[in-house]
């Protein structure tokens, strides 16, 4: 099975589980007009006319609610303010979105609880908003290197490759820069090898689909900045580009040859691609 195709499924898998939580959200926020729970419920606008719903459901002795719960039934409930205000603000008479009343969020939870399974799915928490393909891609590159490598994912602006350097300093990068910072970072578990590697991860659907969003210049920008540093560096630092997804694997060819002459340091390709080529450093 391809990385693409094994994200496709745990993207279904991922959803089914979002929608058991949401459901459970779903039936408590239905309830938010009973005087029990309204009292533990505040509608606010802050300052830059953002409309919240603040919730201490976990302060009711009967409801059993853990602060953990309470943050996602709170999360849930300000989706559907933001749901109702996006695409039924005719229908409500919403001129903006504290507008949006309590009875309103009510209704449509019970609307949602209401529908078939085949509907709420496209009501819950969508897998592709959560960044799960970076993480599925990520996962995908443990398993299939764990013999030879450790693999570490990095946090958003971790280290980033910029100027010739590996750095984790984001004063370091320059405001022309449009690649965001390194995804992973490899070792060979071999020290004699000494190998590192540093990967820009990117998943792109099918074109038109919610993750056609690939963004080739930040790919390149990516590449730039690895053909700095290899030109600056005489080192065993290797660099990847792990794409996945129809729309994403159909640039892979143009932006190789972007790389012609840095092939022995900077490798594009979809996860099997990426798994086979580090690996082929160890073997």
């Amino acid at each position: 099975m391809s990385g693409s195709e094994k994200i496709r499924i745990g993207r279904l898998h991922q959803n089914d589980r979002n929608l058991a939580e949401d459901k459970e959200a779903w039936k408590i926020i239905s309830k938010f007009n009973e005087n029990h729970i309204q009292s533990l419920i505040k509608l606010l606008e802050n300052k830059k006319g953002k409309f919240k719903i603040k919730t201490e459901l976990y302060k009711s002795n009967s409801l059993n609610i853990t602060k953990e719960k309470n943050k996602r039934i709170e999360q849930v409930a300000n989706s559907i303010i933001a749901k109702i205000f996006r695409m039924n603000a005719i229908h409500y008479n919403l001129l903006k979105e504290s507008d949006v009343k309590l009875w309103m969020i009510v209704e449509m939870a019970n609307f949602f609880l209401q529908i078939t399974k085949e509907l709420q799915i496209h009501f819950c928490r969508n897998a592709t908003r959560q960044s799960f393909d970076q993480k599925k891609q990520i996962e995908m590159i443990k398993e299939g290197i764990k013999d030879n490598f450790y693999t570490k994912s990095l946090k958003s602006g971790k280290k980033t490759v910029s100027n010739g350097i590996i750095t984790n300093d984001l004063e370091d990068k320059p405001k022309d820069q449009t690649s965001r910072s390194i995804d992973i970072e490899i070792h060979s578990k071999d020290k004699s090898k000494g190998i590192t590697a540093y990967g820009f991860l990117k998943y792109s659907g099918p074109i038109g689909s919610l993750t056609t969003s690939l963004q080739p210049g930040e790919s390149y920008s990516f590449i730039n900045e690895c053909k700095k540093y290899c030109n600056k560096n005489d080192d065993k630092i290797f660099f990847f580009i792990q794409v996945d997804g129809e729309a994403g694997e159909k640039e892979i060819s143009e932006m190789n040859k972007h790389i012609y002459t840095y092939k022995n340091r900077i490798f594009v390709g979809n996860t099997e691609d990426v798994i086979n080529w580090l690996n082929s450093k160890i073997n």
